[in-house]
C-alpha cells in the first residue's frame, strides 16, 4: 500500500503523462493527421443517394473509409437531407457530433486522468463526423434496452452490452434489446450484401490478425462481463466487451467503456 505522500505523487505523474498525449493527440486531429475534417459524412450522404438512384447500398469501394457498413434505416434518415446543399448538412452534422462530444466530455469532468484520456479520443469521431459521439452520448443518456438495441443496429457489437441483463437474469430488459436491435438490423438482408464489408478490419483489433484470436479475446471478455455482472464493474467489462467484439477497432471507440458512466435513465 502507497503512503498518501506517493499515492499524490503518482497521481501526478499520470496526470501529466496523460496530458501531454492528449495535448500530441489533440495537435494531431487539428493538423489533420488523422483525416480530414467530416470525412464520413461523405458516407452517410453517398448511401442515401443511391437509394435515392435506386442503386445498391452496400458497395465495396475499395476504400474502407467509404464503405457503408450501418443499417439502412441510417440511409434512410439521411436520405431527405440529399434535397440539401451538402455544405449545409455538413455544417448540421458537426454541429451534432461536436454537442455530443461535449455532452460526453462533461459527463467526465468528475475525473481528470478519464477526462484527459476520453476527451482527446472521442474528439476523433466527432472530427471526422462519425456517428460515434451521438451513439456514446445516448448511451450516457439513456442506457436502456431500446438504446442498446438501436445502437446494435448501426454497430452490432453494442449488443454485447446486454450482457449485463444476461448475468443478472433480467430477461426483459435482455429480450427489449434483442427485439429491438432484430428489427431495425433485419431490413439488411432485404439488400444485396455482396458489397458489404465483411472483412474490414483494422490493426488494433484482435479481429485483424485472425478470427480464432477475435473470437477468444471477445469469449474472455464476454464470460468476464457475465461473471461480475452484479459488481460495480458490470457495465464497464460490457464495454470492454464491445471493444474485445469490433473488427474496425478506432481509438474513438474508448468511448464505449463510457457505458460504466452514471447514467440520468439506467436499467441497472
Amino acid at each position: 500500500m502507497l503512503s498518501p505522500r506517493l499515492t499524490r505523487v503518482a497521481r501526478r505523474v499520470v496526470l501529466v503523462l496523460v496530458g501531454i498525449f492528449a495535448v500530441l493527440w489533440l495537435y494531431t486531429i487539428v493538423t489533420g493527421g488523422v483525416g480530414p475534417v467530416g470525412q464520413d459524412i461523405d458516407n452517410y450522404w453517398d448511401a442515401a443517394t443511391r437509394l435515392r438512384a435506386g442503386q445498391p447500398l452496400y458497395v465495396n469501394t475499395g476504400d474502407p473509409n467509404t464503405w457503408y457498413s450501418y443499417s439502412p434505416w441510417f440511409a434512410w434518415l439521411w436520405v431527405p437531407l440529399t434535397f440539401v446543399p451538402l455544405p449545409v448538412v455538413a455544417v448540421i452534422w458537426m454541429g451534432l457530433c461536436l454537442t455530443a462530444w461535449a455532452y460526453i466530455v462533461w459527463h467526465t469532468r468528475g475525473a481528470t486522468e478519464l477526462l484527459l484520456l476520453v476527451a482527446p479520443l472521442t474528439l476523433y469521431g466527432a472530427w471526422v463526423g462519425n456517428v460515434q459521439p451521438l451513439m456514446i452520448a445516448a448511451l450516457i443518456r439513456w442506457r436502456g434496452p431500446a438504446t442498446v438495441g438501436v445502437l446494435a443496429s448501426l454497430k452490432v457489437s453494442p449488443i454485447l452490452l446486454a450482457l449485463v441483463w444476461v448475468g443478472r437474469r433480467r430477461w426483459g430488459p435482455l429480450s427489449i434489446a434483442l427485439v429491438v436491435a432484430g428489427i431495425l438490423a433485419s431490413p439488411a438482408f432485404l439488400y444485396d450484401l455482396k458489397g458489404y464489408p465483411w472483412g474490414l478490419t483494422e490493426p488494433m483489433s484482435p479481429w485483424h490478425y485472425s478470427v480464432l484470436v477475435g473470437m477468444a479475446f471477445t469469449a474472455i471478455a464476454s464470460l468476464v462481463a457475465v461473471t461480475i455482472s452484479r459488481t460495480r464493474y458490470a457495465w464497464l467489462s460490457a464495454g470492454t466487451a464491445v471493444l474485445a467484439a469490433r473488427p474496425s477497432l478506432l481509438l474513438y471507440d474508448v468511448g464505449w467503456l463510457l457505458a460504466a458512466w452514471p447514467s440520468r435513465q439506467d436499467e441497472s
